[in-house]
This record gives C-alpha cells, sequence and structure tokens, in this order.
C-alpha cells in the first residue's frame, strides 16, 4: 500500500490556493505490537484548518512547513496488532490528509454499526455533532421551554445545536452574520417603536424594509 500525505509547502497569505500544498509519498512504518493500519476513506475538511495553516497560538498547534497535515478521518482497519480491532472494522480517528495511518490502537475509535454512509462520522455523528449536543444539554442544560441563542447557527456545530434544541422543545434564536437594533419608526401591526429586531439587511446605520424582513426578538435577560 502506498501512502501520500499532504504537506504544507507554505503559509498562504488570505485564500489557500494550490501552489500552498504538496502530495508527497511518506515512509511505511512498521506495525509494533499494540498497533493498527488504516486505511483512509474519508477526509474531512473543516473551517479551523485555515486557522492552523497560520503560524500563531490558538487552542489546537499550527501546521508545520514540510509537514504532514493532519484532520478528521474515517477508514478500515488493514492490519491490527492490536486485540481490540480487527481488519476490516471501520474507525474514526484525527490523522487525516494521507492515504494510510498508523499508530497506537488508542489512537483509533471504532465507530458502531449503523445503517449510514461512512463520511457521516465526520459530521453530526462525529464530533461536530457530539460537541453541539453535550454542549447544549449537558454543559448548558438547557432543558424544555427554555430560550436558546445561538451565534453562528448557519456553521457546522451551530446549525445542529439549532436542530437539537428545537426537537428538544427550546424556543431558538439564531444569529448568521445578521444585525440587532431597534425598532424607530413602524408602519406593520407586528412591529412597535422600541421592539428590538434581528435582520440581514446589511451592517448599516439605520436599515428600511418591509416587516418580513425583520423577526423580532423576544424578552430575554440578555443585553441585545
Amino acid at each position: 500500500m502506498t501512502n501520500r500525505a499532504w504537506h504544507l509547502k507554505s503559509r498562504p497569505q488570505g485564500l489557500p490556493t494550490g501552489d500552498n500544498f504538496e502530495l508527497k509519498e511518506l515512509p511505511r512504518e512498521e506495525l509494533q505490537d499494540g498497533w493498527v493500519r488504516v486505511e483512509n476513506k474519508w477526509l474531512s475538511v473543516d473551517p479551523y484548518m485555515r486557522g492552523r495553516m497560520n503560524d500563531v497560538k490558538s487552542y489546537v498547534p499550527p501546521f508545520q512547513l514540510g509537514a504532514p497535515m493532519d484532520g478528521g478521518a474515517v477508514g478500515k482497519v488493514v492490519e491490527s496488532r492490536s486485540p481490540h480491532f480487527s481488519e476490516g472494522e471501520t474507525v474514526f480517528h484525527m490523522m487525516g490528509w494521507r492515504e494510510a495511518a498508523a499508530a497506537p490502537a488508542e489512537k483509533f475509535n471504532k465507530v458502531p454499526p449503523m445503517p449510514v454512509e461512512d463520511f457521516h462520522w465526520l459530521g453530526n455523528l462525529g464530533l461536530t455533532g457530539a460537541t453541539a449536543y453535550f454542549g447544549l444539554l449537558r454543559v448548558a442544560q438547557a432543558k424544555e421551554g427554555d430560550r436558546v441563542f445561538v451565534s453562528a447557527a448557519a456553521g457546522a456545530v451551530g446549525s445542529a445545536v439549532v436542530q437539537i434544541a428545537k426537537a428538544k422543545g427550546m424556543i431558538v434564536i439564531g444569529s448568521a452574520g445578521g444585525a440587532v437594533g431597534k425598532v424607530v419608526e413602524s408602519r406593520a401591526p407586528g412591529l412597535a417603536e422600541g421592539d428590538t429586531v434581528f435582520h440581514m439587511l446589511g451592517w448599516r446605520e439605520e436599515a428600511v424594509g418591509p416587516a418580513e424582513a425583520f423577526n423580532k426578538v423576544p424578552p430575554m435577560p440578555v443585553p441585545d
């Protein structure tokens, strides 16, 4: 089995281009006792990876120039020297952006048998959904009837939080890059002067439009 990996060749300025990356051959690693070799089938492309291309301190280390990149991946076990994994099993791990990964067994997570395509383990059945679910229900301890405000509601985790909250009977308000303001004049029966509204009419001092372009924000004990 060949093993090629994407390397960060140079740090992008603005939007990355193909010139910033290089696909190079990796040496085949000998499988040690307790290790597993996985052939990657799906690789995850995530927004946080752009930040890792910059040489700055963040919640995850930056990619190193000339080194293989990594990220979420789903693949099949092709060789195992661990009693916990068998050939053919599907696993999730963080050694993506290469054709194959070999590492100690604890680096891999076996996925349960479910009638879904393997790539779903990189989305709402994986870290994205788990972050949304446990963040909302375990950390925030939100419950039915609560009002929930979700920032970046159009993002991967945010959109999952919105769906989970609505399914659990919560009142959901989502923000996706719009603006919040106060009604100063109204000729619509559903909106009155002083009401707080959310809209997508751009970043400007004053927004004018039909009433349906504005969403009235219900009273909540939080700043606008």
